[in-house]
């Protein structure tokens, strides 16, 4: 696969398929690897087919070089910018180019365009960005206590009132 046909046989490449960047050479049966075209790689997609094209950015749907940290696909040879997700640890809606780190004390963990992040449990506080599960959370320490989700350093805890107590 990685080349097209306008024909039903495939011995008439002429250009690379959606999901696939480069110029193609094909002159015949092609590959990957001889026809010039390659997969786009995770966080790129390509909806054309032509014989010159370059894998788009999710993100910036631009040729830019480089993904924007939060953006990924689910898979390489992506064929719409509709398969653009928000990574781990983002939230956000990434067909809208909106993915935005989860701040300190909170996370999500899989990729996908209808991420919210989840907030550190009553108790505990988190200071790292971008966090993919809720070891990040971390607990106060005994007879301190965090509202949910509040409190992204240790000095955010505060003090359990006179005839209270936390055991977390």
């Amino acid at each position: 696969t990685g080349y097209s046909t306008t024909t039903t046989s495939s011995s008439t490449c002429d250009a690379c398929a959606a999901g696939y960047g480069g110029t193609s050479t094909a002159s015949g049966a092609g590959t990957v690897d001889t026809d010039g075209c390659s997969a786009c790689i995770v966080g790129k997609y390509q909806t054309s087919i032509a014989a010159t094209t370059t894998c788009l950015t999710c993100g910036s749907d631009t040729a830019a070089a480089s993904v924007p940290a939060g953006y990924t696909t689910a898979a390489t040879a992506s064929t719409a910018s509709t398969d653009c997700l928000c990574s781990a640890g983002y939230e956000g809606d990434a067909t809208a180019t909106n993915c935005a780190i989860c701040t300190g004390a909170s996370y999500t963990s899989s990729a996908s365009n209808s991420n919210t992040c989840t907030v550190c449990a009553v108790g505990y506080y988190g200071t790292d960005q971008g966090s993919t599960d809720n070891g990040g959370c971390i607990s106060c320490s005994s007879s301190y206590y965090a509202p949910t989700g509040s409190v992204t350093a240790e000095s955010g805890c505060s003090i359990c009132p006179d005839g209270t107590y936390s055991d977390t």
